[in-house]
């Protein structure tokens, strides 16, 4: 009898060892640790985050994962939650270009609460971030894109399972079983965005809880539906699967995943050409805001669809300005770039830029369909110069990566964002501790010893 294809998944996802693991995924997926540490310690302040983390700790229990940025321990199913939401505020998360989808900032969260749970090794920590990243890609490749599924949350749970899974050590069948757990916790659209809402910033994170109680509930004997993937109801079937060929090539031994951008702009990542564009024009030609007599930006279809609707900041305007490429736009050429505190209420909702915003028509492209590009920015000066340029590339992606030094910056300056910024030393030491990661023998130490505040 032939295996199913979530079977032979299952297998796959069970033979990938530390060893497996190509040094430049390795690297990568350090680097995009790193940066995810980096992006929740940026958002602890943003609105919502800090009522979460209130409820968190009033309700608390045992002492299991580490909040980032704060050092409070929690059980693991609420750590990941909570660390989940600090890292999606602000959007400056990793971004798998070809997916749509935001693998470590549901992965991640649910391995490090687990690793330091089970006092696992860098080694396992590593290989079970790095299979849950993997199926969450793959499985997001495998869906058309076509309706109104929100990717990071419904292919993410999965990959929380997974690197649960390895982490509370499942067999393949207890995996399959943990991931027909999760099909009944998949979900998530992308109404939250198109309406600009804070709930935004708890889809990925309901996604990495979900995906440690599926592997929970398998570790207890309670399994799922063993067809969740090819069955009628499964994963493919509603969730506008399209192409199973991504799932099961050469799994451990390509890693899709290994293609994840490290964004350079803290917004959406729709909006990244259009601010390269708009950056280019600006560096090369020296104008003023007040020197712009109209604007226009060209997208695809996608990007319309994502960030293109009229600038409103009427609702939530830290939200509506980070899916806006009017705003983002409009930021660059009174600015002079796009920066972290750019989308702060008094920012977003500034009238001067929201008046600069208003006036940048937004054009659909009849030729062009790309996810993220091609986008192209045109300016009329008040002199008669007519002003353009056009970017192909998402900034930060395989085509155009940030370097490592780029990223540690990145880091250092996320620290440093906001009213109670990361102790400098605990800064380095997470630098340090990152790199090396893969030699700690009890990831329950990874956290030991760190100042998080300067008053403290």
């Amino acid at each position: 009898m032939n295996m199913s294809l979530a079977g032979e998944l299952s297998k796959s996802i069970g033979r990938v060892r530390y060893e497996d693991l190509p040094d430049d995924l390795v690297q990568a997926t350090r680097l995009r640790i790193l940066d995810t540490l980096g992006v929740a310690f940026a958002g602890r302040n943003a609105e919502g985050c800090q009522p979460i983390l209130r409820e968190a700790l009033h309700v608390g229990g045992r002492a299991q994962g580490t909040i980032w940025g704060h050092g409070d321990k929690l059980p693991s199913r609420e750590a990941c939650f909570v660390n989940g939401v600090l890292a999606a505020a602000l959007d400056f998360d990793s971004l798998h270009e070809d997916a749509v989808a935001h693998p470590d900032i549901v992965v991640l969260p649910v391995a490090l609460a687990l690793a330091e749970e089970t006092h696992s090794t860098g080694r396992d920590f590593l290989t079970a971030l790095a299979c849950g990243n993997e199926l969450m890609c793959r499985l997001a490749l495998s869906t058309s894109r076509r309706g109104n599924w929100f990717p990071t949350s419904t292919s993410g749970v999965f990959g929380a399972t997974a690197a649960a899974a390895r982490l509370l050590k499942l067999d393949a069948d207890s995996l399959t079983q943990a991931l027909g757990n999760a099909l009944g916790l998949a979900s998530g659209t992308v109404l939250s965005v198109t309406e600009r809402t804070l709930a935004k910033r708890t889809m990925s994170a309901l996604a990495a809880r979900s995906g440690l109680e599926a592997a929970r509930l398998a570790k207890m004997g309670i399994g799922g539906p063993v067809n969740w993937l090819e069955g009628p109801g499964g994963y493919l079937d509603v969730f506008d699967g399209a192409d199973t060929s991504p799932l099961l090539f050469d799994f451990g031994e390509t890693f899709v995943s290994q293609d994840t951008a490290i964004k350079k702009y803290p917004s959406c990542g729709c909006n990244h050409t259009a601010i390269a564009a708009a950056v280019e024009l600006l560096h090369q030609h020296g104008f003023s805001p007040d020197d712009v007599e109209a604007a226009s930006v060209e997208v695809t279809p996608y990007i319309h669809r994502v960030v293109g609707s009229p600038y409103d900041a009427t609702t939530d305007p830290q939200v509506a300005a980070q899916f806006s490429v009017q705003y983002s736009i409009a930021c660059v050429f009174i600015r002079g770039g796009v920066e972290l505190d750019h989308f702060s209420t008094e920012n977003a909702t500034d009238s001067r830029t929201v008046e600069l915003a208003r006036k940048i028509e937004v054009r659909v492209s009849d030729r062009e369909d790309g996810q993220f590009g091609p986008v192209s920015v045109e300016v009329l000066l008040r002199d008669g110069r007519r002003l353009h340029a056009t970017r192909r590339e998402l900034p930060g992606s395989a085509h155009a990566p940030l370097s490592p030094d780029e990223v540690t910056t990145k880091f250092r300056q996320c620290a440093a964002f906001g009213e109670t910024p990361i102790d400098a030393g605990t800064v380095e030491a997470l630098i340090d501790r990152v790199a090396r990661i893969d030699d700690i023998d009890d990831m329950a130490t990874f956290f030991d010893n760190l100042k998080w505040t300067a008053s403290e």
